[in-house]
């Protein structure tokens, strides 16, 4: 088997040959995904915090990619056979092996993902919680099928289960958790995606969403001025959790606003 055809087997490779394409991207994708989810967990866990939380952590993310690929892949060679004009990013080889070795593909990830499963589970895991991530499959698949707005809410949920899940694998099931993710990443996200001209909303295409970078600076500065006064008040450890990944958050697409800047000055 050439390398060429790994992705479709070694976790995070499919992602990162499809997707983050450069190193660039993937050190931008570790700054706004692993380590936010990081910051939650060691904040989250703040009296209980140990090393066995941080494997948890790391096991999590990969069964959420494991299963999140699977969604991937079905989208870049099944979906788009339905589209009229489908984004293309494997080659024809790739393609060709793909339709050839389709059910050994489906078979080794599943399994590669109910090992993972069960690892967790013996790291003392409630089975409930083990299997959850098998949610992103069924959500991935109705995401695949509709060609809609409906698709915005799908979105939007996959999201949240991508940053949520190894989060509460290590804190249990618990609403707020999930609230507060939905605050750092999902609803900005949902926001520059509602942005999109496919989806044909006037509000957020030209008004909204011109320019994504200073959206994001403005949504967590915004979300910082609502919720630090709110943190004064109810001071909750798990809210502090929240401020402290908003903070980050706010600097780092700052940070990131400015170097784009001083790049396209360069280049004038």
């Amino acid at each position: 088997m050439m390398n060429e055809y790994l992705l479709y087997y070694i976790p995070f490779l499919y992602f990162y040959k499809t997707r983050l394409k450069s190193f660039l991207k993937f050190i931008s994708w570790v700054c706004i995904y692993v380590f936010p989810i990081f910051l939650f967990v060691v904040f989250f866990q703040k009296n209980t915090f140990n090393p066995e939380d941080i494997i948890i952590m790391l096991l999590s993310m990969i069964l959420v990619y494991v299963l999140y690929e699977i969604g991937y892949i079905f989208n870049d060679t099944e979906t788009i056979r339905k589209e009229v004009n489908p984004t293309l990013r494997l080659n024809k080889k790739q393609f060709d092996f793909y339709y050839a070795n389709k059910v050994t593909i489906y078979i080794f990830r599943f399994v590669i993902a109910l090992s993972l499963s069960v690892e967790l589970a013996f790291l003392e895991i409630p089975l409930f919680n083990s299997l959850l991530p098998w949610a992103i499959v069924l959500v991935y698949m109705l995401y695949n099928y509709f060609r809609s707005r409906v698709n915005l809410l799908l979105h939007f949920i996959l999201v949240t289960l991508r940053y949520s899940l190894p989060i509460l694998m290590v804190t249990g099931v618990k609403i707020e958790v999930v609230l507060y993710i939905m605050l750092v990443f999902p609803v900005v996200n949902l926001i520059e995606r509602c942005g999109e001209k496919r989806f044909n909303i006037d509000f957020f295409s030209k008004k909204m969403c011109t320019d994504h970078n200073m959206l994001r600076i403005k949504y967590y500065l915004i979300l910082l001025i609502i919720c630090v006064p709110i943190s004064v008040i109810i001071n909750s450890p798990d809210f502090i959790a929240l401020i402290i990944t908003l903070l980050y958050f706010f600097f780092y697409r700052t940070l990131s606003y400015v170097f784009i800047i001083k790049g396209k000055r360069s280049e004038l």
